[in-house]
């Protein structure tokens, strides 16, 4: 049974890239770098302007960066990121999904700190189209069972996000898409496992392109769930405070037809 499951899970994610992304509209990096195909038509890679790309590029899984609103120069990466996290100068993290790379993550990031005219932190969740097997199947066969009985798994970005809550970080907002819901509720639930629940009692958790499991103690959560979205119903685990948006589909990118659309509404605490 779990045999059959995978192989719909690895059939639904390969109809899902040549269907959706099949009538690409021109413009939307159809000549992408091949690494980076995925993302580039899950989120809106054309919001990074040419010094963003530049500087978050090739960032290692569980790296930090903080990405500012508008055309603009300003960008954190490393320690200066997780110091502006720890001293609560940015209050929102965002996590992406699979085949998502640094670039995939600066521009949901992006994304986000648009629609909230405030900087926004994502914590890179992957290498691109070269690890989407790897982490598409840890998703599947790992994210999904942990999440489901409430406990961790290993997983970079994850450890990451935990570090950060330790560290003094309390986030208004988490954000995630698909899998990168799945690190995030990982890593509040390995705090919840260790008596911290406190650390994350002022978060607001907001998840698009799937519904997911999260321990108790949250100030608020809110799942954002497409009617055309074959990957993101299969991978989901919680239908609880799950909205489902007519004619989505999976990806946020608004050059792409049928986009989840991520909207300052939907981001509000």
């Amino acid at each position: 049974m779990r045999k059959n499951k995978g192989l719909r899970f690895i059939a639904i994610f390969v109809l899902t890239m040549v269907i959706a992304f099949g009538g690409i509209v021109p413009g939307t990096y159809l000549v992408a770098e091949a690494n980076h195909f995925t993302e580039s038509q899950m989120y809106p890679l054309h919001f990074l302007n040419i010094y963003e790309r530049t500087v978050t590029y090739n960032l290692a899984p569980g790296t930090v960066l903080v990405m500012y609103p508008g055309n603009n120069r300003t960008v954190y990466t490393y320690w200066a990121a997780e110091g502006l996290l720890e001293n609560n100068t940015v209050k929102t993290i965002v996590m992406a999904g699979v085949g998502s790379s640094s670039l995939g993550t600066a521009a949901f990031a992006k994304q986000v700190a648009n629609e909230l005219g405030e900087p926004v932190a994502g914590i890179v969740t992957g290498w691109g189209d070269s690890t989407i097997w790897y982490y598409g199947t840890q998703g599947y066969y790992v994210g999904r069972p942990n999440n489901i009985d409430g406990t961790y798994y290993t997983n970079a970005a994850s450890y990451k996000l935990y570090d950060l809550y330790r560290a003094g970080a309390h986030p208004y907002r988490v954000v995630g898409h698909s899998k990168g819901s799945l690190d995030i509720a990982n890593a509040l639930f390995r705090l919840n496992n260790e008596g911290r629940s406190s650390l994350y009692n002022e978060t607001t958790f907001i998840s698009f392109g799937i519904g997911v499991n999260r321990p108790t103690g949250l100030a608020n959560y809110r799942g954002y769930l497409g009617t055309e979205d074959s990957l993101g119903e299969l991978n989901t685990t919680s239908y609880t405070d799950l909205t489902r948006v007519n004619g989505a589909e999976h990806h946020t990118n608004p050059l792409v037809a049928k986009y989840l659309p991520v909207t300052s509404n939907r981001l509000a605490r």
